[in-house]
């Protein structure tokens, strides 16, 4: 299936603990997804095993059909920020995106039309990672046309690690505010 990141039954087993289990769903674009749940729902775990960082126990993640480590070049299809701390904190928004862009022989016109695209051009010129007085990510890690993954803080008046089970919230695109799909 293609133009979409495919999730088929993929489970997450660190020893007798089960991180993710039996998870299945399909991104298509022109979506916002979020995953909702508190600390140790198994959210990063499976950004991760899309990701191609961790493997699943068992089942499967795709990206438009493929898993990420047959992506040919995988940042012009998906882009993440699962750590903040990645980014070099004397870098700007601007140039950090540059960088990645140039390193995949991304146009660098497509850093500013990212930044204006997702409603972030106003931090282009302010050090990447995170705003002031926040722990969240101000920037995309990636100028990808298709994907772009940002984990989510737990969400409130959930305190049990296993009170939700991990999957997707889709909504339609919003266009209004800071957040849009990309497609």
């Amino acid at each position: 299936m293609g133009r979409t990141i495919q999730l088929d039954a993929l489970t997450k087993r660190y020893g007798d603990v089960v991180a993710v289990e039996d998870l299945t769903f399909t991104v298509r674009p022109g979506l916002v997804t979020g995953f909702l749940g508190p600390n140790g729902a198994g959210k990063t775990t499976t950004l991760r095993m899309i990701l191609g960082l961790d493997l699943p126990t068992s089942g499967s993640a795709t990206i438009d059909g493929r898993p990420h480590h047959e992506l040919p070049s995988p940042l012009r299809v998906i882009g993440s920020m699962l750590e903040a701390q990645a980014v070099h904190p004397q870098r700007t928004t601007y140039k950090h995106l540059l960088y990645l862009a140039q390193s995949n022989s991304i146009p660098a016109g497509r850093v500013a039309e990212v930044l204006d695209l997702v409603g972030l051009a106003d931090v282009a010129g302010r050090k990447a990672g995170c705003s002031p007085g926040s722990t969240r990510p101000t920037a995309p890690r990636s100028t990808s046309p298709r994907w772009t993954c940002v984990p989510s803080p737990p969400t409130p008046g959930t305190t049990s690690p296993r009170s939700t089970r991990p999957g997707p919230s889709p909504s339609p695109a919003r266009t209004e505010g800071r957040r849009r799909a990309l497609p």
